[in-house]
């Protein structure tokens, strides 16, 4: 059995506090995506995995890209196609 108790404070407790937080995200573009699956298909062309082969349905339409310079050392990226 639970026993609740009561308890008092002498003075006021802050229960919530509000902080404000800046961050910074980095969106893949979908354009750039759709013409990558155009040009190389879903298998990937250096270790040829197929998500859908791998993970079935879940991993349909899943692609994996690898980069020869990590994509968190760039910065903003603008590519031609």
């Amino acid at each position: 059995m639970i026993t609740i108790q009561k308890v008092s404070f002498q003075k006021k407790l802050v229960m919530l506090e509000q902080r404000r937080i800046d961050a910074q995200s980095q969106e893949r573009s979908s354009v750039a995506r759709q013409k990558c699956i155009e040009e190389h298909g879903l298998n990937c062309v250096v270790c040829n995995m197929n998500f859908e082969e791998v993970y079935g349905e879940a991993g349909k339409g899943f692609i994996h890209v690898h980069y020869v310079v990590p994509l968190h050392g760039r910065g903003y990226i603008q590519s031609e196609f």
